[in-house]
Formats: C-alpha cells, sequence, structure tokens
C-alpha cells in the first residue's frame, strides 16, 4: 500500500494482456513472448524499482494489462520529474 509522500505512475495497456503462463514469471529475466525480445525490460524495471524502495505491480485489465509503479518520496528528498522509457518494440523505441 503506498504511503502518503509516495508516488504511484499508473499505465494501461488496452493490447492482448499478458497470457496466463507467463504471469508468474513476468518479472524473471529473459521470458519474453516477442520473437525478437530479450526477456529483460520488465526484469530490470523491477529491480531498480526495488532496489530504489518502490514497486512495480501488474494487474490483467480487460482488455490489456495494467502496471503501477510506486515510488517511495520520502521527507527532506528532491523529486525529480522525469519519465525514461525503454523498449525493445521498434513502434514504440522510434517514436521518440
Amino acid at each position: 500500500m503506498a504511503g502518503d509522500s509516495d508516488v504511484t505512475i499508473m499505465i494501461r495497456d488496452y493490447a492482448g494482456g499478458v497470457p496466463d503462463k507467463i504471469r508468474p514469471n513476468l518479472f524473471t529475466p529473459f521470458i519474453t513472448t516477442k520473437e525478437q525480445g530479450l526477456g529483460i525490460g520488465l526484469a530490470l524495471s523491477h529491480s531498480i524499482a526495488e532496489a530504489h524502495g518502490g514497486r512495480l505491480r501488474y494487474q490483467p485489465a480487460d482488455p490489456g494489462s495494467l502496471f503501477s509503479l510506486t515510488c517511495l518520496q520520502g521527507t527532506g528528498r528532491t523529486m525529480i520529474q522525469r519519465v525514461f522509457i525503454i523498449d525493445d518494440d521498434p513502434a514504440v523505441r522510434d517514436a521518440w
């Protein structure tokens, strides 16, 4: 549960969602549903979030998926408002 000073970012994907057989290992390195994927994106994101005291969570949605990233803002710390997107999908990668 997020505290009063935490920040949660929610990202909704309206595509096909995560297959049932992948869900238990969604944040495990080298698990992928993409033919050309490496399977490190979500594992790396999950590890970074946890290393900083945050949480990355997945929730199925109909249709698609809902990911939430909770960052612990804390007190006396400066919050940098920046978003960094890593994706190996050319449609996303080349859009920037």
